[in-house]
Parts: structure tokens; sequence; C-alpha cells
């Protein structure tokens, strides 16, 4: 296990995620992704088998000793507007095919399931992402080798991946992300508590308890 910086170029804006973004759950998700492909019969269950090291409190807790993603923005945050509309006539075909069921006499698209409108996605142009860590590099970069894209809304293209790049480190500032509450972190304006995940995945609430974070 070695200290390493990960630095990813985008080619576009990305979408302003819910959580930050955490180099080990961008690197629990292209695991899962290569095990499924694979064909692995439950590669969810391997989504902690990382090739990071863990950092372990007295308590027990632990989590990978890899950090957020962060970047430099090169202009403000800003909106970016999409429609989204149905095609009445595709859909009547669809259900009289019988590939969708609908209990409606006609398709409603002022409500429901077959509404149309306008959505605001917030979104930010970075020059690139970086994170630290610390992790066995070769394996890391291997399944680095996988990423397209960072963040939601890849459908859109949003956080497309330009290139990546990966480099051993004298040492690497790897607390910079979620940690317990009893990580030897320094006690300061710095870090506060607030509610989130320790591991992947980070969207999950059911995981999200107290934890101690750094102010960004």
């Amino acid at each position: 296990m070695r200290p390493f910086r990960v630095t990813i170029q985008l080619a576009g804006p990305m979408i302003i995620p819910k959580h930050p973004i955490h180099f080990d759950g961008l690197l629990a998700a292209l695991h899962v992704q290569a095990l499924e492909e694979a064909g692995h019969p439950s590669p969810w269950d391997e989504q902690h088998n990382l090739p990071l090291e863990r950092y372990v409190t007295q308590s027990g807790e632990w989590v990978f000793k890899a950090s957020m993603l962060l970047g430099a923005l090169i202009i403000e945050p800003h909106l970016y507007t999409i429609t989204s509309r149905t095609d009445a006539a595709k859909v009547m075909g669809d259900i009289e095919s019988g590939l969708l069921k609908c209990r409606q006499a006609r398709i409603n698209t002022a409500s429901g399931h077959f509404k149309s409108g306008l959505l605001n996605l917030h979104t930010t142009w970075v020059r690139e992402l970086r994170a630290e860590g610390i992790g066995e590099i070769p394996a890391i970069e291997m399944l680095l080798q996988r990423l397209e894209f960072v963040g939601p809304r890849r459908g859109l293209c949003m956080g497309r991946v330009a290139s990546v790049a990966i480099e051993e480190t004298s040492e690497a500032q790897w607390m910079n992300r979620h940690l317990p509450l009893d990580a030897e972190v320094d006690r300061s304006e710095s870090h506060i508590h607030q509610i989130g995940a320790l591991r992947p995945p980070y969207w999950d609430k059911g995981k999200m308890t107290t934890i101690v974070a750094p102010v960004i």
C-alpha cells in the first residue's frame, strides 16, 4: 500500500452532487460494474473489497484511506435547463401492442408518469478533480481505466472524463473526507459534526449517521 494522488480531467460541466463524491465511492462503483459484467452472482457484496488501506478507530468504526474529490471552479455554478416531453403517439402505440398498460382512457401529460415539463439542473465547470489516498496503485489504476463519467446525469454527458492520471506521492492527505466521531483529527473549526455515510454507497440513507466532516 502506497500513498497516491489521482487527477481527473473533465471534458465538460458536471452536476453538483447532493453528497460529496468520495474517491472510494467512485472506486466501489467501478469495481461493482466490473464484477457485474464478469457475471459475478453478488457484485454488491464485494463493494468494500477495494485496493485501499483502511483506517480503524478505537470504537471499531472504519473508513477507507481515500479523500473526497475536490476541484477548482472555472466559472460559478449555474443552471442547466432540460425539457421532458411525452410522445403521445408512441405511448399509445406501446399500449396497443401490449408493451405498456394504462387504465386511463386518455394520456395525461399534465401530471403523472407522462407529465411534460422543465427541469433545472445545478451544474458547474471544474478544471480538474483531485483525490488522495493510500492503496495498491496498479489495481486502482486498472479500475480507473473504466471511468467515463463523474457524478449523475451521464445520459446528458455531464461529468464526462477526458483523462485520468494516478501518481505515487510521499504522503497523502486522505483525511479530507467523512470520518467517525472518534477519529483522531484536529477538533477545530475546520471540522464539523453532520449527518453522512462513512462508506459506500454514500447515497444510502440507511447507512447515514453522525460523522465528522471537513468544512469545504
